[in-house]
């Protein structure tokens, strides 16, 4: 039982979390048109997160190489020479200038596969909810506590409706036991059947 509960609960969170991370990458189109050269604006969302994680990771890195005496491998060859500097956030800052305007072409170019991702992920969220969740919890969850339900239910009404026939049983019989005695007394039964209050 806490099996099938946290199946679920899993599976929500993975769903939410795609969903959350997809509609930050991607927005539907409006169908608005724009020049080669520009971003739409439905994709500007993704275009700014991918510019300003580039420009951050960009800046981090020419400090990191700047201010290290031995930074990594990986770091040297993807920051300009001189690596290990003089200290001065100038120079920094110099060498981050050089690199912003080939970052934000990068973020450009890369901002179709990010809203790519985006749609997939999305679509991914779409198919493990309606495919793989909703039925699961359709079988494991919901299924049995109405089938419980439901013969709970029918026992209830079973019950309701012997309780009725009994009663309905009792007034015919005393019914016909009133009838019974007045005839064998000789005297007039005017009392209306039972059935005859429901009419």
């Amino acid at each position: 039982m806490l099996i099938r509960y946290l199946i679920i609960a899993a599976g929500n969170a993975i769903v939410t979390a795609l969903r959350a991370i997809g509609s930050a990458l991607y927005q539907p189109d409006d169908g608005e048109r724009v020049s080669t050269w520009s971003i739409r604006k439905r994709d500007a969302r993704a275009f700014y997160l991918l510019l300003t994680v580039l420009w951050i990771g960009a800046a981090a890195g020419l400090a990191w190489s700047q201010y290290d005496p031995a930074p990594p491998r990986v770091l040297q060859w993807a920051t300009l020479p001189p690596h290990p500097g003089d200290g001065s956030v100038y120079v920094v800052i110099q060498r981050f200038g050089v690199v912003v305007i080939p970052l934000m072409a990068a973020a450009l170019l890369l901002t179709p596969a990010t809203v790519g991702i985006g749609r997939l992920l999305m679509a991914i969220a779409r198919f493990i909810n309606d495919k793989i969740l909703e039925p699961y919890v359709e079988s494991k969850a919901i299924a049995p506590r109405m089938a419980v339900r439901e013969a709970e239910l029918q026992e209830k009404l079973q019950k309701k409706w012997q309780a009725r026939i009994q009663d309905n049983d009792a007034q015919w019989a005393a019914w016909i036991e009133r009838r019974d005695a007045a005839l064998a007394q000789g005297q007039e039964f005017n009392e209306p059947r039972p059935d005859a209050a429901r009419d």
